[in-house]
């Protein structure tokens, strides 16, 4: 028997769904079981990967049979669908193996989508490594956002460090340079021992930032000395959990 995927769901969920992942990847491959949906996927460098989980609590309804079912998804074909809806609207989703294609109801409209073909190697089950980072800082979104923007204004990259009890974001450009310093009472919390400093591009941490503070308004820095960064998040009323994972720039 074909395997079965339905669900109803606030168009806002779906919406912060997608915002998440298109930060990373245009085309992810969505597994759906018993506990919610989870995706994974990397950017088409490997600079940037995401691991998402949507528990099943954020459905208005949710049903898959008990083996699950997967099926792999043209994100910006499925935006331009969530642009017409409200965000309270409620969206029903339908797809069933062997059908190539995903049903999406909402009010009076009915859109048959064609799905991707999950065989690509761009599908292949991504592995997210296992990192020990030794420094973790919380940070509210905007204050993430602001040094951020004020860092690309002067360079393509930029410098984390923690130190003395506090983060600093730095950025040095050709003539310019600018620092943000956080103390710990500025943070949201702060744990972890020793100092740490690496350098990210701008280019990967702006478009991910963006997408976390369009979703959350804090989120958890994972930092290490030339290590990737982890920033972790919660959405969609904390029933939604994402990481992003991008890789240092090392000199």
């Amino acid at each position: 028997m074909d395997r079965m995927f339905e669900a109803k769901v606030e168009s806002s969920v779906l919406k912060d769904l997608v915002t998440v992942l298109m930060s990373i990847s245009d085309e992810v491959k969505l597994d759906c079981n018993d506990a919610g949906i989870t995706v994974r996927a990397v950017d088409v460098a490997h600079v940037a990967m995401v691991d998402l989980t949507l528990r099943t609590e954020s459905f208005v309804e949710y049903k898959t049979d008990s083996k699950g079912t997967s099926f792999a998804l043209d994100l910006t074909k499925f935006n331009e669908i969530l642009k017409l809806t409200s965000p309270k609207d409620i969206v029903h989703i339908t797809h069933k193996d062997g059908a190539g294609r995903l049903t999406v109801r909402f009010k009076n409209l009915r859109r048959y989508m064609a799905l991707l073909e999950d065989t690509s190697i761009a599908f292949r089950d991504v592995k997210i490594p296992e990192i020990n980072l030794a420094t973790t800082a919380k940070i509210k979104c905007e204050d993430l956002t602001q040094a951020l923007k004020a860092a690309e204004a002067v360079s393509d990259h930029a410098v984390f460090r923690v130190k003395n009890g506090g983060m600093i974001v730095s950025a040095e450009g050709q003539t310019d340079s600018v620092e943000a310093s956080y103390s710990k009472d500025r943070l949201v919390g702060l744990e972890g021992d020793g100092n740490v400093e690496s350098s990210f591009s701008l280019d990967y941490l702006w478009k991910a930032t963006k997408s976390v503070a369009s979703v959350a308004s804090e989120t958890a820095l994972d930092l290490g000395t030339n290590y990737p960064i982890r920033m972790r998040f919660f959405f969609a009323d904390s029933f939604g959990e994402a990481t992003y994972l991008i890789a240092p720039r090392i000199e």
